[in-house]
């Protein structure tokens, strides 16, 4: 689809064996990497050009307030901002962002599913289409692990330092893709489209949501569900490999020594282990089931839930776990305790034209994109 554009909600480039539940395969993690050459063909180099030129993606936001001497090193965050993975990441940034003793910021550069390929693709030098990805310094990471290990390794305490990374290999592939084909599965479905273009396009430019609503019937959808192997099949096997993760960690926090749920998943107190990165990373890539408040920016609204979806969260939310996640996300989402609900640190002026402009130009851009969008 799409010449090969990766329509993930978000992947990591590590190359793993695909992991198997009982004698069934889970969804992929990794899937087809866009390369630089797809996005010069066809109807994608239309789709460049309107983005080349009805968008800022390159712009920095301003340094948080008061700490415009302390902040001095700048990290551009490329996302799809609903993204699970890409949530992990803004997490551990936002810690930073928001720590005084910290010389870190960033910007959120988000993107809809598949448009996200146009910036991670040049960011990573052609070696990568996934998000997230970080550029800090003329380098580029583009796996979220990875991202969360070099700029916050206070998440990896030595003495447990090993077994986390372990738990967030186990995590990425046993919740964070099946995860999302379980979500593709529902919101990929007709009755749904609106919610899905909403909820994929409500931080991005005003010609990305042309684009990716446009393309959606035309090329996206299909390839998602081809590349991701959304089906009814794997469906089934995502929500019991999720059922499985949720049993795994309510035992994890259930098998304290003091006989009480324990407060963090490798808490160790004779070595002052407490909120590590499993802990945010099982919070991060189950938000995209569990919906905790803090992120309703980036969710739908109850009432365009799918209810299957709706169904499974609120079962979710009942477990051990899942009240661990949502209360990770009370005591530990934020630094400033100020906030309460999470939205993109992105740049202003992404639009390059004005409303009235817009409006006028996209009679035509709708007419020529049409034809092309029967092309893919």
């Amino acid at each position: 689809a799409l010449g090969g554009v990766d329509c993930t909600m978000s992947t990591s480039d590590k190359n793993h064996q695909q992991p198997t539940t009982g004698a069934q395969q889970l969804p992929a993690e990794n899937i087809p990497q866009t390369k630089p050459n797809h996005l010069r063909k066809g109807p994608l180099a239309f789709f460049r050009i309107l983005l080349d030129n009805f968008q800022t993606v390159d712009s920095q936001r301003p340094k948080p307030a008061g700490q415009a001497d302390k902040k001095t090193k700048h990290i551009r965050l490329i996302t799809i901002a609903p993204s699970h993975y890409c949530e992990k990441v803004r997490w551990g940034l936002d810690l930073l962002d928001e720590d005084d003793n910290s010389p870190y910021y960033y910007t959120e550069d988000a993107h809809p599913p598949a448009l996200s390929s146009f910036y991670s693709v040049p960011a990573t030098g052609g070696s990568s289409s996934s998000v997230p990805v970080t550029v800090h310094d003329g380098n580029f990471i583009s796996d979220s692990t990875e991202i969360l290990q070099y700029f916050c390794p206070f998440l990896y305490p030595g003495p447990v330092a090993g077994e986390i990374l372990e738990f967030e290999e186990y995590l990425d592939s046993h919740l964070g893709a099946t995860a999302r084909c379980l979500i593709y599965h529902y919101m990929l479905r007709k009755e749904h489209r609106e919610a899905l273009v909403q909820l994929m396009t409500a931080h991005t430019s005003k010609v990305e949501s042309f684009v990716f609503n446009m393309a959606l019937d035309q090329g996206i959808s299909r390839g998602m569900k081809k590349l991701m192997r959304v089906n009814e099949e794997s469906a089934v096997v995502s929500e019991k490999a999720i059922r499985e993760v949720f049993l795994r960690v309510s035992n994890q926090i259930l098998a304290s020594p003091e006989q009480k749920p324990k407060q963090y998943l490798f808490e160790d107190k004779q070595n002052g282990v407490g909120f590590t990165a499993a802990d945010l990373t099982f919070a991060a890539l189950s938000s995209v089931i569990l919906c905790p408040k803090e992120l309703s920016p980036l969710q739908l609204p109850e009432n365009q839930m799918p209810k299957e979806l709706l169904s499974l969260r609120n079962e979710l939310r009942g477990t051990p776990a899942g009240k661990h996640a949502l209360r990770m996300y009370e005591m530990h989402r934020f630094k400033n305790m100020e906030r309460s609900v999470v939205m993109p640190k992105s740049a202003l002026g992404r639009n390059r034209v004005s409303n009235r402009v817009y409006a006028i130009v996209g009679v035509a851009l709708a007419a020529s994109g049409s034809f092309l969008a029967s092309r893919l």
